[in-house]
């Protein structure tokens, strides 16, 4: 019965760990899976600030204004394709390191 008593926090420990580690590795599926074309309602090749902000994520939030302005490198109120895989290629590095 004792050795019940010491295993049960050990086991529990370690089925929350993993559970944890799968979470994460879903969330970062789902940033991997994003593009463009998710945030282009009208279809034009880029994304304006209104159809950013408009957009609704799969966590059922939606993207920020500050999000938006980290995306928009040339300060042109609309984020291009190369802007869209130069966030995700620094997010992909940043994740490596």
């Amino acid at each position: 019965m004792k050795i019940y008593v010491l295993l049960l926090p050990v086991i529990i420990l370690v089925t929350a760990c993993s559970h944890n580690n799968y979470r994460h590795r879903d969330h970062d599926n789902q940033r991997a899976n994003f593009n463009l074309s998710q945030f282009d309602a009208n279809n034009d090749g880029k994304v304006s600030r209104t159809e950013f902000l408009n957009t609704k994520l799969p966590n059922g939030r939606t993207p920020s204004e500050t999000r938006f302005n980290r995306l928009d490198s040339n300060n042109d109120n609309h984020i291009t394709q190369d802007e869209f895989d130069a966030m995700k290629s620094k997010r992909s590095n940043r994740n490596r390191d």
